[in-house]
């Protein structure tokens, strides 16, 4: 998971994120996410950043290269969202792989996403910021409780086993489902 601000630039990033690139997670708070990225990448991303910009949401792979040099395909989902009062990108590696073995994109996202109610959405999207229920609860001024029964309803339905795992698996049923304006 990685929080980018509207320059591009890496507000917040969880651990696993900079295991994958490489480094140290204090060294991406700040850096351009363009810096990660293979250079076949850049006019491409430039393109997509602003058609995701107007549209809300995306999902798509892309190259990233980490510091060791080794280049790595990542398929993601991303959504707009709103910490703080402060507008953010917020991008979810759904799975990496080497260069020369690219991932397969399936349609069961979007069979997921029409299954999701847009309050399962907002808090799975939480869930995957890394938030804790009574942390959620505050964001979306419900109780606690109320967000456990979407978490687990959103995780029935995306038949996932555990928080983690419903972060991974409906992060792109996320991105895909937002309605125009949410």
């Amino acid at each position: 998971m990685i929080l980018l601000d509207e320059e591009r630039r890496i507000f917040e990033a969880n651990r696993a994120t900079a295991a994958m690139l490489g480094v140290a997670r204090e060294a991406i708070i700040g850096r351009s996410a363009d810096s990660f990225l293979d250079s076949d990448e850049w006019r491409s991303f430039d393109t997509e950043w602003r058609a995701f910009q107007h549209r809300g949401d995306f999902a798509g792979e892309r190259a990233v290269v980490r510091a060791d040099g080794v280049r790595v395909v990542l398929q993601y989902a991303a959504w707009w969202t709103e910490l703080d009062g402060r507008r953010l990108a917020l991008y979810v590696a759904l799975e990496v792989s080497p260069r020369d073995h690219p991932v397969q994109v399936t349609d069961s996202i979007a069979h997921e996403a029409e299954m999701l109610s847009p309050r399962e959405r907002e808090v799975v999207g939480l869930i995957a910021l890394g938030l804790r229920a009574h942390e959620i609860a505050g964001e979306l001024d419900i109780a606690p409780s109320t967000v456990r029964s979407h978490t687990r309803n959103a995780m029935d339905k995306c038949s996932a086993r555990s928080r983690r795992s419903l972060s991974r698996s409906s992060a792109p049923a996320v991105s895909a489902a937002k309605a125009p304006g949410q």
